[in-house]
């Protein structure tokens, strides 16, 4: 049997929830690796920079409703980093 209407705006309005307050821990964490890279971070911070993404990479991966999480690195500057969410 399919979820009815209820059901279902009832689980969204859940999701949605959830999703503000995965939004607001993150927002720090965020804020917190902005002040930390810029556009061409000093060598001595490189290896703090590569932690940092790291831990984000690992949480990320851990949150709900994550399928797929990669982080890449530029071939020409390896102080630009990509992120990949599905």
């Amino acid at each position: 049997m399919d979820p009815s209407d209820d059901e279902l705006a009832q689980a969204y309005r859940e999701n949605a929830e959830n999703a503000q307050q995965v939004n607001d821990e993150w927002s720090d964490v965020s804020t917190e690796a902005n002040q930390h890279l810029s556009e061409n971070p000093f060598e001595e911070h490189e290896g703090e920079a590569r932690e940092r993404i790291e831990t984000v990479s690992e949480r990320s991966r851990n949150e709900d409703g994550i399928i797929e999480y990669q982080v890449a690195t530029d071939i020409d500057d390896r102080n630009v980093f990509r992120l990949f969410e599905k």
